[in-house]
């Protein structure tokens, strides 16, 4: 992100909006692979450090990275949908 929006709530807006419509088509949980400098916004926002690998961003270029997942619905949620569904 360009350091003159950061810390203004804009990652945080479009990674709930991204979540909201993962939800709305079922999606259970999302995995992102992190920068560690982005490694904080994402625990911050719930998500779960699962993996550290390399990453390439690009050809000539590469980094280490973290894999990161966070559960959209609790369990108590999924019964309570598999419920109604069944």
């Amino acid at each position: 992100m360009h350091p003159d929006f950061v810390r203004q709530g804009i990652g945080r807006r479009l990674l709930t909006e991204i979540e909201s419509v993962a939800i709305e088509k079922g999606y259970k949980t999302l995995n992102v692979m992190s920068s560690l400098s982005a490694v904080k916004f994402y625990q911050a926002n719930g998500y779960e450090l699962t993996y550290q690998s390399s990453i390439g961003l690009w050809i000539e270029n590469w980094s280490l990275g973290m894999d990161m997942r966070k559960q959209l619905i609790s369990f108590t949620e999924m019964e309570k949908w598999t419920r109604r569904i069944t």
